[in-house]
C-alpha cells in the first residue's frame, strides 16, 4: 500500500512539472513598427508565461504585447 501511494506521487510530481510547447504570440502597434509574431516556447507552463510576457516592449513610438495561446 505504500508502495503505491509513493509510486502515484512520484508519477503525479513527474506530470506536474511536464515541459511542453507553448505558442507565444506578439502584436506590435506603432508609428515605427506594425505586425505580429509567434514564438514555439518549450518549458513548464508558468515559465511559458514568464517567458512570453518578458518579450512585452513598450516605448514612446510602439508597444509589443505578448500573450500565451
Amino acid at each position: 500500500m505504500k508502495k503505491s501511494l509513493l509510486i502515484a506521487a512520484v508519477a503525479g510530481l513527474a506530470f506536474a512539472s511536464c515541459k511542453k510547447d507553448y505558442t507565444c504570440t506578439c502584436v506590435s502597434n506603432g508609428t515605427v513598427q506594425t505586425g505580429s509574431y509567434t514564438v514555439t516556447i518549450h518549458a513548464t507552463k508558468g515559465n511559458a508565461k514568464t517567458q512570453c510576457t518578458s518579450y512585452n516592449e513598450s516605448d514612446p513610438k510602439y508597444a509589443t504585447t505578448c500573450t500565451i495561446q
